[in-house]
């Protein structure tokens, strides 16, 4: 992410590593797990971090716990991890530099590197770490007596509102940025378009402002893009008309506003885009169940959004912040059967094979599939000379902790496989008074067999 040094990166994964224990971890086993550095050099950078997190919370929000017998422990109560992440982030080398390249998209190498006390040919191996990073957008940073970013004026813009707002997440929090503006051109935008998106005004501002940063130092869109028009009385701006539409047409992309171009027949039902979607709603209920027309116009326009995304180069900033794999653990039949219309969709349209519309494919098979296919029915034989109303109940407590992954049904033949509470009896033994372990065993059980369902 943004070239940014093995420091930083290491101390987004220590972050995010112990974020997943739910005991002290030994800084032995943190090195192992993570397998990227020497344990000398992990104990200085879990210090450091420590450090920034006191800087960055109170001490019963978030802290480290470093003990020498017991380990290493993080706590945190009711808060994220944007203020840390944003704290590491832009104390870079790398932030300072695309921070000059927002604000004057060209500046000195010398004075910069004299202001930040470097050498020239730091910045040199800095900049050859960002650009690995930005091939992505089509952009690349050049060095000479000065530093400048070459590339469509589209992909620098969406690059520079990706830099803000994955460092930031609010235009507010940018301490070099006078917000005020921007925050007060959002809201009448966002009154202009009716949009529900109130939420989003803070992340909208960022990109006006990115967007009116370029009108001001008269960089000039493309004339090839591909924009929607939108049937809106927009506010007095130094925007121009055709930034407008490329403005408004990222915010529809990315769900900013709540508004959407004129959904005609043509480009619901004969475009190019409407012959993909007809082949989505094949594939879905192939594997999946059959859509209504209005599902399949909502799954249509959902999908418009990632050919237009894509077309615009937005669409890495498309990708959801929900782990799939997650969904994945808990539905292994759904993620079997995605794998399978996935394999068929990438045969039939590879140029539109990018993981962010993977993502996206996915959720809206999580958000639309068959009940069968999220909780699937496992017969259990239950033998047990226990009370009847203690087996009742020792049924209804597993069938509660698995009504996220499956249908469990005790006594229906043929049985996909067996549990007893007895000693010399077949199957799966549990204890009379279920134990955490004894439901997580049964848990995997059921999901193996799913899987081979």
């Amino acid at each position: 992410m943004f070239g940014l040094s093995k420091d930083v990166l290491l101390k987004r994964d220590i972050l995010l590593y112990l974020e997943q224990q739910t005991k002290p971890i030994s800084s032995q086993k943190i090195a192992d797990d993570l397998n990227k550095v020497t344990i000398q050099t992990l104990l200085k950078v879990i210090k450091e971090l420590a450090e920034q997190l006191d800087s960055c919370y109170d001490r019963e929000e978030v802290r480290l716990e470093i003990n020498r017998h017991y380990g290493v422990y993080l706590v945190r109560n009711g808060v994220n991890f944007n203020r840390i992440f944003e704290k590491i982030l832009s104390e870079t080398i790398n932030y300072y530099l695309l921070k000059q390249l927002v604000l004057y998209r060209t500046f000195s190498a010398g004075e910069f590197c004299k202001k930040y006390q470097i050498s020239l040919s730091t910045l040199r191996r800095n900049i050859n770490r960002v650009n690995q990073f930005l091939s992505a957008y089509q952009v690349v940073l050049k060095i000479g007596t000065k530093v400048t970013i070459v590339g469509k004026e589209s992909q620098i813009r969406v690059l520079f509102f990706s830099f803000l707002r994955m460092t930031h997440c609010e235009i507010s929090r940018v301490s070099w940025i006078d917000a005020t503006e921007y925050l007060f051109l959002a809201k009448r935008v966002t009154l202009a378009c009716s949009s529900e998106e109130q939420r989003n005004i803070e992340v909208l501002a960022m990109w006006l402002f990115v967007n009116l940063q370029a009108s001001k130092q008269n960089y000039a869109l493309e004339n090839n893009l591909s924009l929607e028009t939108f049937d809106l009385i927009l506010p007095a701006s130094d925007i121009l008309p055709q930034d407008w539409e490329y403005i408004l047409t990222v915010a529809f992309v990315l769900s900013l506003l709540t508004i959407e171009p004129q959904w005609d027949f043509e480009r619901l039902y004969e475009s190019q885009e409407a012959d993909l979607s007809r082949f989505s709603f094949d594939l879905f209920e192939k594997y999946f169940r059959k859509l209504t027309v209005q599902e399949k116009q909502k799954i249509a326009k959902q999908l418009y959004r990632h050919y237009l995304g894509k077309q615009l180069g937005v669409e890495q900033l498309l990708f959801t912040a929900i782990d799939q794999s997650v969904i994945s653990d808990h539905h292994p039949l759904l993620n079997k059967k995605f794998e399978q219309l996935w394999q068929e969709w990438s045969a039939k349209a590879p140029e539109l094979t990018s993981e962010a519309l993977q993502q996206e494919y996915f959720h809206l098979c999580y958000r639309y599939a068959d009940s069968e296919t999220l909780f699937p029915i496992v017969r259990v034989k239950m033998q047990s000379s226990l009370p009847k109303e203690t087996v009742n109940h020792i049924q209804l407590q597993i069938s509660h902790y698995l009504k996220n992954s499956a249908t469990v049904v005790f006594g229906a033949e043929p049985a996909d496989f067996s549990m007893t509470t007895e000693e010399n009896a077949q199957g799966i033994q549990i204890n009379s008074v279920l134990s955490m372990k004894d439901l997580e065993y049964i848990r995997q059980h059921v999901l193996d067999c799913i899987k081979k369902q």
